[in-house]
């Protein structure tokens, strides 16, 4: 039985019949996924920005809240206490107390003004935050 040894030879050939709906779909999901990776990435750029400016507002109204308490509103109230003083003593006009008074409510709606943009920014920052923030402003 020389040279009549049985042998198998086998030949694999394999046809890439889904192979290109099966890249395709792969680059599709790719570009799909870095799609929303960019608008993810957009989405918070803004939201940081948007946290800085209210805490920023928040900051500079509180400045601007401690200016009005600390000496406008109490230089506001002498100056009216005084013409009114001096409009009992005779020595101011009418005009005098009137104008003070005028002065003093301008300071005191200033200030509420203050108060109420730190409110709704305190808001917004609870919101951005996504939680209940409480906030004690000295009022």
């Amino acid at each position: 039985d020389a040279g009549r040894d049985a042998f198998m030879v086998g030949v694999l050939v394999s046809l890439p019949l889904w192979q290109g709906d099966i890249s395709d779909r792969v680059d599709a999901a790719r570009a799909e996924e870095k799609r929303w990776r960019l608008r993810w990435q957009d989405k918070l750029h803004f939201a940081e920005a948007d946290l800085a400016r209210t805490i920023a507002r928040i900051s500079d109204d509180l400045r601007h809240l401690d200016v009005l308490n600390q000496s406008l509103l109490t230089v506001a109230r002498d100056a009216f206490e005084a013409a009114l003083g001096g409009y009992a003593a005779g020595q101011e006009g009418l005009l005098t107390v009137l104008q003070a008074q005028q002065d003093l409510l301008e300071v005191e709606l200033s200030r509420v003004q203050t108060l109420e943009r730190i409110e709704v920014d305190w808001a917004h920052l609870s919101y951005l935050l996504g939680g209940h923030l409480q906030a004690e402003v000295a009022r």
